[in-house]
């Protein structure tokens, strides 16, 4: 006689998609619609929560082996594929009519934007709110450009202090002097005095040297070029950052294997014996987007509109190569490859 393994009865080995696994109102969940075919809704409104009411990207009933994995669900991920390479297609087409410069990128590994969003998962991405795609806000492409600019600026620039208190003292100056309508560099007089809360200490205060002036005047024209492409908080700027659509990418499954728990959460010493917390979050990888920038027609002539363009476009290139976009960029995420030809 043969030896059988026993089988067991209903195991399931779908992924299983309940609407009664939701906090949705009661009306909306005995509606027994079986898929919700946009990402961001059947992520972040139709919530499965297991049995312990956690709710779970995935997981498996060890009583009645059913499985749930919002990523292995066939249909959805289908229709988010093709959702998403239509509408880079017809973005695509629709903003080089207002676009001034273009140019594609790779992504070199994983990426993941809006992580610290706030979700019933305690980690996020961004999605676009109206076809539940993934996608790069002009707003956050134009703001890891700055940023990448004013730590390029702030490693060339001598000062008493550390990096991070120049980082501060030249914030302060791009924000307070306006180099674009003037076309005056300040003089000394009006420098000497200001004062920034040091990032490290806040209650220490921070002085410009005279050192650090001579060091911006030195710089004057790339600080006014600087101004005129991002603006300030006064004035807008002379540059377009748009959002960035994926052409082709994966949504994939990544971990945060942070072992001392209990000392971010109540203080406790950090110790050995703590269980490690796997928090789950969702990366995309294999992904290539097109990077738009445009102008507005302020205070430049067309000749400086061009030079403008080949600035921030040079400059946006070297922040995504060399710095990153979104979260955890010191772990390598977010980092961009140019394409090989």
């Amino acid at each position: 006689m043969k030896n059988e393994t026993p089988r067991i009865k209903n195991q399931k080995t779908q992924p299983l998609f309940l609407l009664k696994n939701t906090k949705l109102p009661k009306d909306t969940r005995e509606i027994g619609l079986k898929l919700i075919n946009n990402f961001a809704l059947r992520l972040n409104k139709a919530v499965q929560f297991d049995k312990e009411g956690t709710p779970r990207f995935f997981y498996e009933n060890k009583k009645t082996h059913e499985k749930f994995d919002i990523l292995k669900e066939k249909d959805l991920i289908n229709i988010l594929e093709n959702t998403a390479s239509k509408y880079a297609n017809h973005y695509n087409q629709w903003i080089k009519k207002l676009a001034d410069k273009n140019f594609p990128l790779t992504l070199s590994w994983r990426l993941v934007v809006g992580l610290g969003a706030a979700s019933v998962y305690e980690t996020s991405m961004t999605l676009h709110h109206i076809y539940g795609i993934p996608y790069l806000p002009g707003s956050a492409i134009k703001g890891i450009t700055r940023s990448y600019r004013i730590l390029c600026m702030v490693e060339e620039l001598e000062h008493p202090n550390d990096y991070y208190e120049r980082v501060a003292l030249l914030e302060e100056f791009v924000e307070k002097f306006d180099l674009v309508e003037k076309n005056v560099f300040p003089k000394w007089e009006e420098v000497k005095g200001l004062k920034v809360s040091s990032p490290q200490d806040k209650n220490k205060k921070v002085e410009f040297s005279e050192q650090f002036y001579k060091s911006l005047e030195a710089k004057q024209v790339e600080l006014r070029e600087f101004q005129l492409i991002f603006g300030t908080q006064n004035k807008q700027g002379c540059i377009i950052f748009f959002d960035s659509f994926p052409e082709h990418f994966e949504i994939k499954y990544d971990i945060m294997n942070p072992h001392y728990g209990p000392y971010y959460t109540e203080k406790k010493p950090p110790a050995d014996y703590y269980n490690p917390t796997l928090i789950p979050f969702l990366v995309l990888e294999n992904a290539k987007f097109t990077f738009y920038l445009g102008t507005k027609n302020r205070l430049i002539s067309s000749e400086e509109k061009e030079n403008l363009l080949n600035t921030t476009k040079e400059w946006l290139r070297d922040a995504l190569t060399s710095y990153g976009i979104g979260a955890k960029t010191a772990l390598g995420y977010g980092l961009f490859e140019t394409i090989q030809k």
